[in-house]
């Protein structure tokens, strides 16, 4: 799911710095690809984890107001499924029978719960405003990644 040049209500931390609604914040997923001789049948992201150097998001994150999660999607097998990612890495295994050719794969930071939100790295435009967040608002994004999968059972 790539959000792109999409517009929200309420600011968002991107990690393409011309649609972030922050100054200096990061916000990313890492993850190293995999060696393909190590697992045949998998696409592995080895150690995937969140970047994110914002105060009062790691707060939100740390408390359970936000949680961060992983969505590894394709259009030709109708496959998606969200994985749940935090600071600590951990390993994400789909099976290759689920991909086939273009394979999108994001990372979002999204509410858990309604609460109000304000931000000291908000830019100018928005700084003195607090914003009403409602269960499941996007708050950060990393549109991420797009590979092509060629697997032949």
């Amino acid at each position: 799911m790539q959000i792109g040049k999409k517009i929200f209500p309420y600011p968002t931390l991107n990690n393409s710095k011309n649609v972030s609604c922050f100054k200096n914040s990061r916000f990313g997923l890492v993850y190293e690809d995999s060696d393909a001789s190590e697992d045949k049948d998998y696409l592995v992201l080895k150690n995937a984890h969140i970047e994110l150097d914002n105060e009062s998001l790691i707060s939100l994150l740390k408390d359970g107001t936000i949680n961060a999660v992983v969505i590894i999607e394709c259009s030709s097998t109708v496959f998606r499924k969200s994985y749940d990612v935090s600071i600590f890495p951990k390993d994400i295994k789909v099976p290759l029978s689920s991909l086939s050719e273009k394979v999108v794969i994001s990372c979002f930071l999204y509410a858990t719960k309604n609460f109000s939100y304000i931000n000291d790295d908000f830019l100018d435009d928005y700084q003195g405003y607090e914003f009403q967040i409602e269960k499941y608002d996007i708050l950060a994004i990393d549109d991420g990644y797009v590979t092509n999968i060629e697997y032949d059972e």
